[in-house]
């Protein structure tokens, strides 16, 4: 499966949200978004707030 972001790098990094109804103005629903590494450093770098969870989906990976 190539990026999402960039088309060119297998995506190596894949990240899903669930959103509840009142939630960010969203619709209830799930988003699913593959990257590379280098486009995944690049979207955790633009959302601070999600920084704090990237080791935790670092570990689930390891689960998997």
């Amino acid at each position: 499966m190539l990026c999402q972001a960039c088309q060119k790098n297998e995506a190596t990094v894949h990240l899903t949200e669930t959103f509840y109804e009142g939630i960010e103005g969203h619709q209830p629903g799930t988003t699913k978004q593959h990257f590379c590494q280098g486009c995944a450093d690049a979207y955790f770098a633009s959302r601070p707030g999600m920084n704090a969870m990237r080791k935790l989906i670092c570990l689930s990976d390891e689960y998997r």
